[in-house]
């Protein structure tokens, strides 16, 4: 199993971004890890004391600790060059190198990423029993961090109607954090969900995991639904990371007068979250998805620009001057094309210069 060399070189301190350096033509993983020198960490952009370090790492490396973790928790590693990787996962500026996965990562469009805060009340498992179930009877599958409360909770109820569900964890995929969820780690796997880790084995808790957890958990689903949000808690930071990816951010309005709701109800008073009773809410706003991503699929472009220049007005509101400077062309170009689009019923002009789609 080649892959089973990148999981080695993980471990004795290569990032995504060092592995992608190395391995931008090449995918002779075993070769490099057994031959590899001081001069190819440096070819490869590596720091001199980082290089060193890893140097002394992999002297004291015994590969059959490796060997046995993945025997021993049944772990499929999936490289970024696999066919199995998720194309989602390929949209963030760097992609984790490799995904180190408990049991069954099912390929599906259909993944919505649930958070909530540790701080979370009963209402928010109140909202999930009655949203859940609806998801699930429209194929929906829930994806979430298998942490202290709402996280946890998405799961269970998941799983109590015998369906997939995937968690992604802040950790080594070797280790139970926090232990007192092992039993739920465990049943995940049991009925067929998956667990997914982007950390090297043996990676503890720290606080600085979280937000890169956070980041894969709203990047792999198509859609992120908040509960519950504190003030600087990880949800928010979820939501953030979700909204910068483009994902729809779906929030449940909550008690104007709890703690607890007052920044879940500012995400829908700022217009970056999308006020949700329930899961018939979510299935409207898909099947609209849906209708646009077939409707675009029909369009005739005059010219691979133009598609290009419609593609940057249906990520994001856009005027001349910010498509110019992100396409690298002349304004002149943009503001022609921009017409065009406009003649043809596929974007409108708004107030200030602003652009937005049509269809």
């Amino acid at each position: 199993m080649e892959n089973k060399y990148l999981a080695y070189l993980h471990y004795i301190w290569f990032t995504s971004k060092n592995l992608e350096k190395v391995f931008c033509n090449s995918t002779d993983y075993k070769n490099f890890f057994e031959n590899f020198g001081y001069s190819d960490l440096i070819k490869a952009w590596i720091r001199e004391e980082k290089a060193n370090t890893i140097l002394e790492n992999k002297a004291k490396f015994r590969a059959e600790i490796i060997d046995k973790l993945i025997k021993d928790f049944w772990v499929e590693l999936i490289s970024v060059k696999d066919p199995d990787y998720p194309e989602e996962l390929k949209k963030l500026t760097i992609p984790p190198f490799l995904l180190y996965v408990r049991w069954n990562l099912r390929k599906n469009s259909n993944l919505i990423s649930i958070v909530g805060s540790r701080k979370a009340t009963k209402y928010s498992e109140i909202i999930l029993d009655n949203i859940i179930p609806g998801l699930i009877k429209n194929d929906f599958w829930v994806v979430s961090g298998w942490a202290y409360w709402v996280d946890s909770l998405a799961h269970k109820i998941t799983l109590k109607h015998w369906w997939y569900t995937i968690s992604v964890v802040g950790t080594g995929i070797d280790i139970y954090y926090p232990f007192t969820n092992k039993a739920l780690y465990e049943e995940i796997i049991k009925t067929g969900g998956a667990v997914v880790s982007i950390f090297p084995f043996k990676t503890i808790w720290t606080p600085y995991n979280f937000p890169i957890r956070n980041e894969i958990i709203a990047c792999l689903s198509r859609w992120t639904l908040i509960t519950e949000a504190w003030d600087k808690s990880w949800t928010l930071i979820t939501a953030r990371l979700a909204l910068e990816l483009n994902k729809d951010v779906f929030v449940i309005p909550g008690d104007i007068t709890r703690e607890a709701s007052i920044w879940s109800n500012k995400l829908i008073q700022n217009w970056l979250g999308k006020p949700t009773m329930s899961y018939e809410d979510i299935i409207e706003e898909y099947w609209d998805t849906i209708k646009l991503e077939e409707k675009i699929k029909n369009i005739e472009f005059g010219d691979e620009l133009e598609e290009k220049i419609y593609n940057s007005v249906l990520k994001e509101v856009s005027s001349a001057e910010t498509i110019a400077e992100a396409l690298d062309i002349d304004i002149s170009i943009a503001s022609y094309k921009l017409s065009i689009l406009e003649i043809n019923w596929l974007i409108s002009a708004e107030i200030w210069g602003n652009y937005r789609v049509v269809i």
